[in-house]
């Protein structure tokens, strides 16, 4: 379907700031929605004016002149829920939408909050939205625009659309689009799903798609070296599991030297699936930190949430990746999940073990970051899962809290008096505040300040 006309489109991500470890160590950061710029990119190129712009933690009252400068100018805004934390603040803009731009069509979407909990998501946004998109409509948005800007479209009764299969990466992004772009610290989305099946991630709803080629991803760094005229960048590879062989990651240097490339590299992996001499390799085409999904070093816990089958193997490809790190000086992040059951002995492994590696392996061991289980709704699943967490842990998951915010924070150990205490002693245990900001500081926080009095001045 092709349009006649084009239209002015506003997208716009609420975020919050709300983690705790960043209150910890006060960092600043930013984290891109890079799903919602890839969107924007798309439309753009389909002819239609379009602007995106991120709140990234600032109350409406002091972005809301920039708010209503692009309002203004808009046909239709499209609201991106990256998580159920952003709800509220998305609330307070759609009301103030609905009083002073009755005429904007209002599509709402994302894909971790909306696609399996429809009624949640009408009941909360009730009377503020004409349409709710699920899914990836990457390869449908003119028929997600046709039907969003149907005649009788009215926020009182909002059309749903089907939920539109999993697509492939991304493959650029135009980030002129992005309001104050240059601020942002870019994002490349080099792969999409996972194939792992964690009882407690969302990811393995969806398709794998496995990581682009070499020569796909150095011409979208050099493409947005250009569109920020700077080669001194940090890219933070996106995908949940992007995974290098060793031919990839040979063929990757070779081009990364060919174009005399300088900028650093950051991406998500696991232990038990990255090759060590991978690792290896990247550290000379600016691979400088890899964030992994650990989760425990505890035999008991690695098999209760289903992280692996093999524990033993498990931390042994660990220990290898650590060492890899160590001789080329990249820093792999670790992240730990406090799951239902802990106790003193479980997470007490855990400790010994991370201890164990940042003595051995200091120039390889970055950091961790370390939280207590967060329950999710997730349609159908989510009762499963929460009876699953009261029989391991022993406790009541507040189903109240649950189906009222989107999450809870159940306490899930009759052992340990408080999972968050262990989470922010781990943190002072194993890393410092200037170990903690060089993490934060390759891609996600800010390269440069903007002053927030000074935002409309900066929209051109």
């Amino acid at each position: 379907m092709s349009f006649d006309f084009r239209y002015k489109i506003f997208c716009l991500s609420p975020s919050v700031n709300g983690r705790q470890q960043e209150k910890a160590f006060n960092t600043d950061k930013l984290y891109l929605n890079y799903g919602l710029l890839g969107l924007a990119t798309l439309l753009s190129e389909m002819g239609h004016q379009v602007k995106m712009m991120q709140s990234d933690g600032m109350s409406l009252d002091v972005y809301r002149p920039t708010l209503e400068y692009y309002l203004e100018r808009a046909d239709i805004l499209m609201v991106s829920l990256p998580s159920f934390f952003e709800i509220p603040m998305a609330q307070d803009i759609l009301r103030f939408v609905r009083e002073k731009y009755p005429k904007i069509r209002v599509m709402l979407g994302g894909r971790w909050t909306v696609d399996r909990n429809l009624g949640f998501i009408q009941r909360k946004f009730a009377g503020l939205i004409h349409m709710i998109c699920r899914g990836c409509p990457d390869d449908r948005l003119s028929e997600v625009l046709a039907a969003l800007m149907a005649p009788d479209r009215n926020r009182e009764s909002p059309f749903v659309s089907q939920e539109y299969q999993y697509s492939k990466p991304f493959p650029h992004v135009d980030y002129k689009l992005l309001h104050d772009f240059k601020k942002y610290q870019p994002v490349i989305e080099a792969s999409r799903g996972c194939p792992g099946k964690c009882k407690f991630c969302q990811e393995s709803n969806y398709t794998y798609f496995k990581l682009k080629s070499t020569e796909a991803i150095i011409d979208e760094i050099e493409s947005i070296c250009e569109q920020y005229k700077s080669d001194d960048l940090n890219f933070y590879l996106q995908g949940a599991m992007v995974n290098p062989d060793v031919e990839w990651a040979k063929a990757f240097k070779k081009l990364y030297d060919e174009r005399q490339l300088r900028c650093g590299l950051r991406f998500e992996s696991r232990v038990d699936c990255l090759n060590p001499e991978s690792v290896k390799i990247l550290a000379g085409a600016g691979l400088k930190v890899i964030d992994f999904g650990l989760e425990s070093a505890s035999p008991t816990m690695l098999r209760r949430m289903n992280k692996t089958s093999n524990p033993e193997d498990y931390l042994k490809k660990a220990e290898a990746i650590l060492s890899a790190a160590s001789e080329v000086d990249v820093k792999c992040k670790l992240n730990i999940l406090l799951f239902a059951g802990e106790t003193q002995r479980t997470w007490g492994e855990t400790m010994a073990w991370l201890r164990r590696m940042k003595a051995q392996y200091g120039n390889g061991f970055g950091g961790v970051s370390a939280n207590p289980l967060t329950i999710y709704l997730n349609g159908e699943g989510t009762e499963d899962f929460s009876m699953q967490v009261e029989r391991d842990s022993g406790c009541k998951v507040n189903r109240i809290e649950l189906n009222e915010r989107g999450y809870t924070t159940p306490d899930t150990s009759r052992d340990i008096s408080s999972l968050k205490a262990c989470a922010e002693a781990a943190y002072r245990a194993l890393m410092t505040d200037d170990e903690y900001k060089y993490l934060k500081s390759i891609s996600f926080t800010p390269r440069e300040t903007s002053i927030e009095a000074d935002l409309v001045e900066k929209i051109a």
